[in-house]
């Protein structure tokens, strides 16, 4: 391929890039970072996250506010552009010429792409575990106040910050028992309440143990921390045919797991598949036992259980996949 080795500065995609590989030794360190930058907005733009554009390209960079952040991961980009750059020069075996950069960059931002979806899980999800955490903490803290009667919670107490709560404690004169209690709620047995995991678990981070005795407030945050599971279990599924067996699988744990003893929230009934709940209360309320859901769902979409089976055992494996990462991070 024939090069114009221009001597004014590169714009195309193209030729920033045979700037950056190969006449490198033509400019300064500071054009070079200049051209990497350009290199970086163009390829940002070509793909619609022009947001970014003018953003660092260090893997840290992101704008949360955006309104395509999440179809943005620095680390990502960065990772493609690199091993891109070091792919450039392969000469194409048809033509003998240089294949271009932005074909090259397109094949292994797609290869790196699926990660972006992962990464946005782990960080949203972490940030609702933090939130669940110290709210809980902060609820613990309030029944301390109230019980020991002392002053109420200071409005700059971090409750993120283990060592101010206990000398909190302290000030009210809170024995051992209680200030382990705290400690334990900064451990990874906090997440045991809040999600029970094993890999054989039937629960599946849909329940919760003992939710009968806590109280509203308790009851408040967790409700928020499963309505946000099932919202993240929707985004995961890439295949368009399980999605309505995962909203007849939730609706199911729903009604079994709340609804048949008494609790109603508007929250958990806006993932409610209304004609599936009707039809379990018209034909299967005798059945309460979580071991009928498949073959209740079964009878209502009029299939083999043999297949419907297999379409919500691929549900739970997305769930539990997602609680089995969500546990990994508290450990």
């Amino acid at each position: 391929m024939e090069v114009n080795k221009q001597k004014k500065r590169p714009q195309s995609i193209e030729d920033l890039a045979y700037a950056i590989k190969f006449d490198f030794d033509k400019y300064n360190k500071n054009k070079l970072m200049r051209f990497k930058s350009d290199l970086a907005a163009s390829l940002l733009n070509k793909l619609n996250l022009y947001d970014f554009a003018k953003a660092d390209l260090k893997a840290t960079t992101k704008l949360d506010t955006s309104w395509n952040s999440d179809n943005y991961d620095g680390e990502v980009f960065s990772k493609a552009f690199k091993s891109a750059m070091e792919s450039y020069g392969k000469l194409d075996e048809k033509t003998g010429e240089i294949i271009p950069f932005e074909i090259i960059f397109g094949s292994h931002y797609k290869k790196k792409k699926p990660q972006i979806k992962v990464n946005k899980y782990e960080e949203n999800n972490y940030r609702v575990e933090t939130k669940v955490k110290n709210n809980i903490i902060k609820l613990f803290l309030q029944e301390q106040v109230k019980k020991l009667g002392g002053m109420k919670l200071p409005d700059n107490l971090k409750v993120e910050k283990s060592d101010e709560c206990v000398e909190f404690l302290r000030k009210l004169k809170a024995d051992e028992k209680t200030i382990n209690k705290l400690m334990d709620l900064y451990t990874d047995r906090y997440m045991q309440r809040i999600q029970p995991v094993s890999e054989n678990s039937e629960d599946e981070g849909i329940s919760m143990a003992d939710f009968a005795d806590k109280d509203e407030q308790v009851k408040e945050v967790v409700i928020d921390q499963i309505a946000n599971g099932i919202d993240i279990l929707f985004m995961q599924i890439e295949d368009k045919s399980l999605i309505e067996y995962a909203r007849y699988y939730i609706t199911m744990k729903i009604l079994l797991k709340y609804k048949i003893i008494g609790f109603d929230n508007q929250i958990l009934d806006e993932y409610i598949d209304k004609d599936l709940e009707q039809f379990y209360y018209d034909r299967f309320t005798a059945y309460t036992d979580e071991k009928y859901i498949k073959d209740i769902i079964a009878e209502y979409v009029g299939k083999a259980s043999d297949t419907v089976r297999k379409k919500i055992d691929k549900v739970k494996k997305i769930i539990q996949n997602n609680l089995l990462k969500s546990a990994s991070r508290c450990n």
